[in-house]
C-alpha cells in the first residue's frame, strides 16, 4: 500500500495524477473487501479464510513476479494490476481481517 504509487507507475499508469488515483483505487477496493471479509468470519470460519487467503496471497506474489520478468510492455503492466488487487483481497479476507 505504501509504494502503490510507485508499483502503478512501474506497471505503465502513467500521466498526471494517474498512479495517485489508482493509489485511492486500491485504497476503496481495500475497504470493500475488508467489509467483505468480516461478513464471511462467522459463517466460514477463521481456519478456511486463513487457509485460503495465504493460498490467494501466494500465488498471486509469485504470478506478478513471473509477469514482471516474462512479459513486456502493457500486458505486463495489466496483469500485474488485476494480481495486485486479487493479492489485496486475499490479504483481507485471512491476515488482514482475522489476526488484527
Amino acid at each position: 500500500m505504501y509504494f502503490s504509487t510507485t508499483i502503478f507507475l512501474d506497471a505503465g499508469i502513467d500521466g498526471k495524477n494517474a498512479p495517485e488515483i489508482a493509489a485511492i483505487i486500491l485504497q476503496v477496493w481495500n475497504v470493500l473487501t475488508t467489509l467483505i471479509a468480516i461478513s464471511f468470519v462467522d459463517r466460514l470460519g477463521r481456519r478456511f479464510l486463513l487457509f485460503t487467503g495465504s493460498v490467494v496471497m501466494t500465488v498471486c506474489d509469485l504470478l506478478i513476479a513471473l509477469f514482471f520478468v516474462v512479459l513486456h510492455g502493457s500486458a505486463k503492466g495489466w496483469a500485474s494490476i488485476v494480481f495486485l488487487f486479487i493479492f489485496v483481497a486475499g490479504f483481507e479476507a485471512s491476515i488482514g481481517t482475522l489476526v488484527s
